[in-house]
């Protein structure tokens, strides 16, 4: 009998997951990737960049910070993205660099041998004890198996390390796969190495970390973490030899392996059985420190064996999402797909070789992120790998949607198929004219624009009788969808200034509309705003606004034209429309929606206000408690009474209407924060008492619905300390006696009053000079009666400074600024007097006389004299003040 050399394979791989990595400075990083490597949530501000690139340069853009393991995404100028996404890593971030995913050996300078870049860390033994090989998950999740005895240093070549006689004429073939697993194969080189003892039973002890080793009837293995989730995973192992079959005729040869993840050995027979090789199950178990194989004997040691044999627990990737592939075939209806047996999974009528039937692929894919999208297009990219026909023929493919379906998927479990989302015409792979693999693009645009959370599809022969169209397609197919979503109705729709009166929000409200009036209102008129958003955090958007004349019905800006949108904004901005201050009375409506470029949202609900920028008449005062003073009516309620009269308002106003009055009692209208009261028909009333015995003033304003204000107008009443009390003119201080007042040297008032002696002491009274000197020195005083109301002493005039002031006095003797007005020098009249001389100021005046009344007007009202130069002025007093000089 000839004996060819013997193998026993392990082969494992990984769970699809980022690049993760060990630390140390000197030693290799597995895959070149640290957990500071993987890549970072998309950024969104990028991906706004680079779609107001694509926008501006008209070409496609990567957005480069979007870029994963598994996907990509471009901007196009038209506003829309694409996304390419693998169900498989197809690269790994290295010191923040993507590159692609390469199982390449690479020994550190500590002699550490790992991959160059692959997305599961995967080490292997440089020799010694230890772990023959050891995986880390991302999440530190760990697994390593190791060999008995201490290892030789291996030979490296390509992805795989080979550790020479491992056992008496037994090598030991370790091959990383592009995912981060590997495949694990002894060489059993003589027939009396098939006979050593130790291989009646293999036991690799296994270190974990955060996982349990399991095994179930069938011999299938797993790696489990807390949670009972799987994250290596392995089906029941299988042990064949290296006999083949007859060749098949040169225009067809159906091969088994065609698996770029294991090409890499130098020993054809490592890659998989052939056709024609015979096969067993090995019984495989899992202990709390290890896996123990026990290969079949008869196979080992029949006399009919052809070498290598293998000894196969395949480790599969464990997909954490939603994401996943299944092959099935008819001929072994009950088994899983196991690419370290079959290779990659094939399509279509395998007629050539033992063991024929049907064959088919499935695939899931998570599209999840497409919900609600607008989908431009999709395609299922399929990459064939091999082909039955040698020539360039086509032969088609059909894809279908299938039913969900999770790993370890068999003929008899296969999901249950239904309509015809797809096709592709594909060409074959062997030929000078169409070498190498090939892709096989389907389209599923409609499918992708239907599919909710996931779509799971089988793709199928559009012939499965034809065993010429047998073809094979990798485990890692994309899947690429340009998309766009139609962006979001905007909200927080308004205009600025916001309509009032009534105070709701001016959009979606039926009539009356509020009113906007000139208050607040830009340079620009009025704006209309709201925030506008996509569902596509990274695309830009503008608003599309549109304005009616509510009315009339004609259009003022209309959606879509070009003076209606904003420019280009990122996502969740509020944008703004300048339009002009628009018609005094008139009403509007307005909308508005958010535009991507490619879709748009519906357009928000109506929004209306009504225009008014008139305000209204300067309001009226009255009141019968206390009469305005000057007028004829004597004051009929004293200090003392504390009595609350009634003031009554009233103002009018033809667009919006008079709203509210806002008043202040005794200080100036401020504003904002001044006391209101609604308005009834343009009036309404209040009661005050008032605060200080004297003149009293109420100063009011009218407010119209638009928020114009009015004027204002004072309203000045005097209220006498005692309605009893006598006026003595001359009187300061309320002690019904003429009082003379002076400055003293010190610069303070003083007062004489008569039939007193001035020895016996004079009081000074309590005074702020009007000049920032904060003296009275230098200043002229004058006063003879009242110059509001009927008072019962004496208001002080003060010339100081070129300037000529009235100091009210409320509390007699009590000379304050805040009783203290300048009084505007009146414009000399000369129809009735020779003007030529007359000063515009009060500059020339050397003496002031408060005179009493000298015109003897109806009201009596107190008269002042000047002396200027070689003139005398009067000025009679009238109940707005001074008034043009009579001489």
């Amino acid at each position: 009998m000839t004996l060819s050399a013997a193998l026993i394979s392990l082969a494992v791989d990984t769970s699809v997951a980022a690049a993760y990595g060990t630390t140390g400075s000197t030693s290799l990083q597995p895959g070149g990737v640290t957990p500071a490597d993987t890549p970072s949530t998309p950024g969104q501000a990028e991906a706004i960049s680079s779609s107001a690139k694509a926008k501006s340069t008209g070409s496609s853009v990567s957005v480069s910070a979007a870029t994963t393991s598994t996907s990509t995404l471009t901007a196009h100028p038209d506003g829309s993205f694409t996304q390419t996404q693998s169900l498989q890593p197809v690269r790994v971030n290295k010191s923040g660099t993507w590159v692609p995913v390469d199982a390449t050996l690479q020994r550190g300078t500590d002699g550490t041998i790992a991959t160059s870049a692959t997305p599961t860390a995967l080490v292997f033994s440089a020799g010694g004890s230890g772990p023959l090989a050891k995986m880390t998950a991302p999440d530190g999740k760990e697994l390593a198996l190791s060999w008995p005895d201490p290892l030789p240093a291996p030979t490296l070549s390509g992805s795989s390390a080979l550790y020479p006689d491992v056992l008496p004429d037994v090598d030991l073939r370790v091959t990383a796969q592009d995912q981060g697993g590997f495949t694990q194969v002894l060489v059993v080189k003589t027939p009396d190495a098939a006979r050593n003892p130790k291989l009646a039973t293999v036991r690799l002890s296994t270190a974990t970390n955060g996982l349990t080793l399991t095994n179930d009837p069938a011999g299938a293995l797993t790696a489990k973490d807390s949670s009972g989730r799987a994250v290596f995973s392995a089906p029941t192992p299988v042990m064949w030899d290296s006999s083949t079959s007859t060749v098949a005729p040169a225009k067809s040869r159906s091969l088994f392996m065609q698996s770029p993840a294991v090409s890499s050995t130098n020993d054809g027979a490592a890659s998989g059985p052939s056709a024609g090789a015979k096969q067993a199950d090995l019984h495989a178990t899992a202990g709390q420190s290890g896996i123990t194989l026990t290969p079949d004997q008869k196979l080992l040691t029949a006399s009919d064996t052809h070498f290598p044999v293998y000894i196969d627990p395949n480790w599969i990737p464990r997909n954490t999402g939603d994401t996943t592939w299944g092959g099935i075939w008819e001929a072994h209806q009950s088994e899983p797909w196991d690419t370290a047996k079959w290779g990659d999974p094939g399509v279509g009528y395998q007629g050539w070789l033992a063991d024929t039937g049907i064959e088919r692929v499935f695939y899931k894919f998570d599209t999840s992120f497409y919900s609600g999208k607008t989908i431009g297009s999709a395609t299922l990219n399929m990459l064939e790998t091999y082909s039955a026909s040698i020539g360039c023929e086509k032969y088609g493919i059909n894809v279908y949607r299938s039913d969900s379906f999770g790993s370890g998927i068999t003929w008899n479990t296969a999901p249950a198929t239904h309509e015809q989302i797809g096709s592709a015409s594909v060409t074959g792979t062997r030929n000078n004219d169409c070498p190498g693999n090939q892709p096989a693009i389907a389209d599923i645009t409609t499918a992708i624009a239907h599919a909710g959370s996931s779509l799971s599809v089988g793709v199928f022969a559009a012939d499965e009788g034809d065993k010429n169209a047998f073809k094979r397609f990798s485990t890692n197919p994309t899947l690429t969808v340009q998309y766009n979503s139609v962006p979001n109705m905007p909200t927080l729709a308004a205009a600025v200034p916001a309509a009032q009166s009534p105070a709701t929000p001016d959009c979606g409200v039926n009539a009356p509309f509020g009113w906007i009036g000139s208050t607040n209102v830009a340079s620009d008129g009025i704006h209309l705003r709201a925030t506008i958003s996509d569902p596509d955090s990274n695309q830009q958007v503008r608003g599309q606004f549109a304005l009616w004349d509510y009315v009339s019905g004609a259009g003022i800006i209309s959606t879509g034209d070009a003076n209606s949108s904003t420019p280009w904004v990122g996502n969740n901005t509020t944008v703004d429309k300048a339009v002009g201050p628009l018609e005094d009375g008139h009403t509007y409506g307005w909308n508005v929606r958010a535009d991507d470029g490619i879709n748009h949202s519906a357009t928000s609900a109506g929004c209306h206000f009504q225009i008014d920028r008139t305000p209204p008449s300067q309001p009226s005062v009255s009141s019968t408690d206390y009469p305005a003073a000057g007028s004829s009516t004597a004051p009929t309620h004293a200090m003392g009474d504390g009595f609350q009269g009634q003031f009554t308002f009233a103002a009018t106003d033809a667009t919006s209407g008079v709203d509210h009055f806002e008043y202040a009692f005794n200080t100036s209208l401020p504003v904002g924060g001044a006391s209101t009261v609604a308005a009834t028909n343009g009036s309404a009333s209040i009661r005050l008492a008032p605060t200080h015995w004297g003149t009293n003033f109420l100063d009011v304003s009218a407010v119209d619905k638009a928020g114009n204000h009015s004027q204002s107008y004072e309203y000045a009443f005097y209220v006498p300390d005692n309605l009893k009390a006598q006026a003595a003119p001359g009187d300061l201080t309320g002690d019904g006696v003429p009082d003379t007042a002076i400055v003293d040297k010190d610069g303070q008032i003083r007062f004489y009053t008569v039939g007193t002696d001035p020895a016996l002491g004079v009081p000074v009274a309590t005074s702020q000079a009007p000049t920032a000197d904060e003296t009275w020195k230098g200043a002229t005083l004058a006063h003879r009666g009242a110059m509001h109301g009927s008072a019962n002493v004496d208001d002080l005039f003060v010339l100081k400074s070129g300037k000529l002031y009235i100091y009210l006095n409320p509390s007699p003797a009590n000379f304050i600024k805040a009783q203290a007005t300048a009084v505007t020098r009146p414009s000399c009249n000369a129809t009735i007097t020779d003007c030529s001389t007359y000063a515009t100021d009060w500059s020339q005046a050397s003496q002031i006389i408060a005179a009493g009344d000298v015109d003897g007007d109806s009201a009596h009202h107190n008269d002042l004299i000047t002396v200027e130069g070689d003139r005398l002025w009067l000025f009679p007093e009238t109940a707005a003040g001074a008034s043009s000089p009579l001489f």
